[in-house]
Parts: C-alpha cells; sequence; structure tokens
C-alpha cells in the first residue's frame, strides 16, 4: 500500500473514531434550566422535587434580597440600585401583588457598580414594634 493510501485510510478512520465518539456522549446531568412563563408552573431541584412557582412580581431589576413585612408587603433589593416595595406579595390582602413604581426612600446613597452598592435587607426581629429595617451595601 502506498504511503498516500495509508495517509488516506489512516484520516478516514480518525474521522469515523470521532464521528461515532460524538454520537456517542452522555446526556447531560443535573437539573434542566427553567425558563419563566406566565406561570404557575412545577419544576425540580437539587434539594426539593416538583415545587409550585407563582411568579409574584415582574419589572425587578436584578432583585438580590428580599424581606416580608408583618402585613404581607415586601422589601426587594434590586442588586446595587435601589429598594422596592411590592405590595400584597404574600396575597393576604385581596387583589395581585402590585410593585410600586417608586423605589423606598432614605436609603444611604451607596455607589452602584460591579458588586458595590445596595445589596441585603433583613427585618429587626421585633419589626412590628420598632419598625428596624438593616441593610447591607459596599
Amino acid at each position: 500500500m502506498s504511503c498516500r493510501r495509508r495517509s488516506f485510510a489512516l484520516v478516514l478512520a480518525v474521522v469515523a473514531l470521532s464521528t461515532s465518539t460524538l454520537a456517542q456522549q452522555p446526556p447531560q446531568i443535573g437539573i434542566a434550566p427553567v425558563t419563566l412563563t406566565a406561570g404557575p408552573y412545577t419544576f425540580d431541584t437539587a434539594e426539593q422535587h416538583r415545587l409550585r412557582v407563582v411568579v409574584v412580581a415582574r419589572g425587578l431589576a436584578h432583585p438580590f434580597s428580599l424581606a416580608f413585612l408583618p402585613n404581607g408587603d415586601a422589601l426587594v433589593t434590586e442588586r446595587g440600585a435601589r429598594l422596592r416595595i411590592i405590595r400584597n406579595a404574600t396575597g393576604a390582602q385581596s387583589g395581585p401583588a402590585k410593585v410600586e413604581p417608586e423605589p423606598v426612600t432614605g436609603i444611604p446613597a451607596t455607589p452602584a457598580f460591579r458588586t458595590g452598592g445596595l445589596q441585603e435587607v433583613a427585618l429587626h426581629p421585633k419589626f412590628a414594634t420598632n419598625g428596624f429595617v438593616y441593610f447591607t451595601y459596599n
């Protein structure tokens, strides 16, 4: 067999092996990503199966942290930027949940760049009596 024929046969063998290897790739493991729709819908996580999800609010820019108020509203930080309130977030009141169009005022001014700015929000354990709200930012 000539050198050219051996080279051609070798190339064909490599192509055949790589094609059969690609066709035999193992299936992807893990949990498939979920695309948000109008909902409600159910999905699995690594920790819990058959979680029922209902979309409560839309239009938030990078929601980062959440704190539920005693009346059923929720405070939500938008990563690095501002604090928003969602009225009736828990459904405790009549009517649908609604994101207030204006951010909550009185938050310390922080530079919002990269991972800087407003991050976490938490209520004091005795919030109902003292009204303290805690924030983290960097």
